[in-house]
């Protein structure tokens, strides 16, 4: 009983250290509240369920009005040069070793690394694309006549990602090529992990049926563990990443299979 209250008074004290400074990085909220980063990090998808906060990769807000806008908004800016140079990456992987094959199908996921890659891709690309979040759509639909398919579900309003029952139904009737998709973390095992159950849902039944997964995620990502683990790094994956990336890790994930691609930064 005690430590149940000990626990709502922490939540209710970080969200009141949130609402003063209306954007916090969960680093200072560990050294603040003197508990672990899984703690924090548990604390906030509290408050995040509760519709309090917005939580971003790095830390949290206080939830406004304009949600949608202000998630985006910082979700693009949040080490915007890295998201960039891994979009930029990914996107010479897409033409000089995906579409040679001859695709049929592209999945272009969720998360700001990827839109990053979404738009940087050539608009004369010919190959069926399919996006399960709304800002990757307009944006695509915005450049190019390729054949654009937008799943259905029900759309989270921080992500504008479709998600759900509805959306993980639609996939198990299709058969992908190759899937990008972001990572709110790996963690030192290899481990995929994901925010919430509602994203881990539509991550896991992509990874299932896709022939090849490419992960885009930076190197403040990797090593650490998140709420939900969606699935392990294996020979179907190719990880791109940033040359701020720890080696050591990077060795493990080759040695599970993956392949491993680098960003480099420099002119980012």
């Amino acid at each position: 009983m005690y430590r149940h209250i000990m626990k709502r008074n922490r939540i209710n004290s970080i969200y009141n250290f949130i609402e003063q400074h209306q954007s916090v990085n969960t680093l200072d909220l560990v050294e603040k509240f003197k508990v672990s980063g899984m703690t924090i990090r548990r604390d906030l998808a509290t408050l995040e369920a509760m519709g309090k906060i917005v939580r971003f990769h790095g830390g949290a807000h206080a939830n406004r009005n304009n949600k949608q806008e202000d998630d985006f908004n910082l979700r693009i800016k949040y080490k915007s040069d890295l998201k960039m140079a891994i979009g930029k990456r990914a996107v010479k992987h897409l033409s000089e070793e995906i579409l040679p094959t001859k695709p049929s199908t592209i999945y272009i996921g969720s998360g700001s690394t990827v839109l990053c890659m979404a738009k940087q891709i050539d608009p004369s690309v010919d190959v069926q694309l399919i996006t399960d979040n709304l800002h990757v759509a307009n944006h695509l639909a915005s450049i190019t006549n390729t054949p654009l398919i937008m799943i259905g579900g029900a759309i989270m309003p921080s992500s504008l990602m479709v998600t759900g029952y509805i959306a993980e139904k639609y996939l198990g009737e299709l058969a992908i090529d190759c899937t990008f998709i972001g990572s709110s973390a790996i963690d030192k095992g290899g481990s995929l992990c994901g925010y919430n159950l509602m994203e881990a849902g539509v991550f896991s039944s992509l990874i299932k049926i896709s022939k090849h997964v490419v992960v885009l995620t930076d190197h403040t990502k990797l090593g650490v563990q998140n709420l939900v683990h969606i699935s392990t790094l294996n020979e179907h994956f190719t990880l791109i990443t940033d040359d701020q990336a720890d080696q050591e890790l990077l060795n493990h994930y080759k040695s599970l299979g993956t392949k491993v691609l680098i960003a480099k930064t420099d002119n980012y």
